[in-house]
C-alpha cells in the first residue's frame, strides 16, 4: 500500500466516525493532514483540510472550520477541481452563515452558485440552490428561501434524488407556514410524508419520517385541529423511542405540551412535560432543560 493509499484510508476512517465521535474524527484527520503535508500529496491534504472544517462544524469551532475550509479552497482552485471548489464555497458559506454574519454567508454561496451553474452538474447544482434556500431561511427571508427550495425541486426530480426532495418539501411547508400560508404548507408536508414513507420502507430511515410528521403535526396545530396534531405526535414519539433518539423525543414533547397549554389544559401539558423529563437528565442540551423550565413555569401560571 503506498503512502497516499494509506491517507486516504485514514481519511475514510475519521470520516466513518464524525456524527458519534467527532473527537476522534479530528484527531485522526490532524494526523492524515500531517502525513498528506510530509508527502506532498496535494489532493490528500486538500481533502483532509476539507473534512477538518466539516468536523469543526459539527464541535461548533466556526472559526477554526473557515481556516481550513480557506486553505482547501486555495488548494482545489489551484487543482482546478471545480466540484471541490463548489462544496467549500457552501461550507464557507454556512460557517459564516452559523456566526450571524449574512453578507459573507451570501457572498460565499452566491460564488458556489456561480460555479455550480457553470459545472453543470444536477446533483451539486440542486443541493446549492437548497443551501442558499436555507441560508434565506435562517435570515427571516420566507420568499428568498421559498424562491431558492422551488428551483431545486424539478432538477431533484428529473435525477430522481428521493431523499432530498422529500428534505426540500419539508423545507417548503415550514417556510410556508412562516408566510402564513397554511393550506400550502400543508399541502407540502403531505406531498414529504408520501415521499418518506416510499424512502423509509427501502431505506430504513424512520428519523427522516417523523421528522416530517412533527411539522405535519406544527401545522395542524396552526390550523387548530389540536386532535390531529396531538395523534400525529403520538405516532412520532413511537418512532423516536424505537429509534432511542432522546433529543427529538425531549423536542416532540415540548410540542405536545404547547399544544394543550393552547386548549388551556394545564393538567395535560405538566402529564406530557413530566413523560419527557426522564429523558431530560440524558441529554446535554441547555436548549431543552431551558424550554422545559419555560413551559414548567407558563403551565403554573395557568393553574392560578
Amino acid at each position: 500500500m503506498t503512502d497516499n493509499q494509506k491517507i486516504d484510508k485514514l481519511i475514510r476512517r475519521a470520516v466513518s466516525v464524525v456524527a458519534n465521535s467527532p473527537e476522534i474524527a479530528l484527531d485522526t484527520f490532524l494526523r492524515a493532514l500531517k502525513q498528506a503535508q510530509d508527502v506532498k500529496y496535494i489532493e490528500g491534504e486538500a481533502l483532509t483540510l476539507f473534512q477538518l472544517g466539516r468536523v469543526y462544524i459539527v464541535l461548533g469551532n466556526y472559526e477554526e472550520s473557515i481556516k481550513n475550509l480557506k486553505s482547501a479552497l486555495k488548494i482545489y482552485t489551484q487543482l482546478e477541481n471545480m466540484e471541490s471548489q463548489i462544496n467549500t464555497l457552501s461550507l464557507l458559506g454556512m460557517n459564516y452563515n452559523y456566526l450571524g454574519n449574512f453578507n459573507e454567508a451570501l457572498a460565499y454561496m452566491e460564488k458556489s452558485l456561480n460555479l455550480a451553474e457553470k459545472f453543470q452538474n444536477d446533483s451539486v447544482h440542486a443541493k446549492v440552490l437548497n443551501n442558499l434556500g436555507n441560508l434565506y431561511y435562517s435570515m427571516d427571508d420566507f420568499s428568498s428561501a421559498k424562491k431558492y427550495y422551488l428551483m431545486s425541486v424539478p432538477i431533484k426530480e428529473k435525477i430522481n434524488d428521493v431523499k432530498s426532495l422529500g428534505a426540500t418539501y419539508t423545507n417548503l411547508a415550514v417556510t410556508e407556514k412562516n408566510l402564513k400560508n397554511i393550506e400550502l404548507a400543508s399541502e407540502y408536508i403531505t406531498r414529504a410524508i408520501e415521499i418518506k414513507k416510499k424512502y423509509t420502507e427501502t431505506f430504513k430511515d424512520e428519523e427522516s419520517l417523523a421528522f416530517a410528521k412533527n411539522i405535519l403535526g406544527l401545522i395542524k396545530h396552526a390550523e387548530r385541529k389540536y386532535s390531529e396534531a396531538l395523534n400525529i405526535y403520538e405516532e412520532v414519539l413511537d418512532i423516536y423511542l424505537r429509534q432511542n433518539s432522546l433529543l427529538l423525543l425531549c423536542e416532540t414533547y415540548i410540542l405536545i405540551a404547547l399544544v394543550y397549554i393552547d386548549i388551556n389544559d394545564a393538567v395535560n401539558a405538566g402529564k406530557a412535560l413530566n413523560a419527557g423529563e426522564q429523558f431530560v437528565g440524558q441529554i446535554n442540551a441547555s436548549r431543552i432543560t431551558e424550554e422545559f423550565k419555560r413551559l414548567r413555569a407558563v403551565i403554573s401560571e395557568m393553574k392560578k
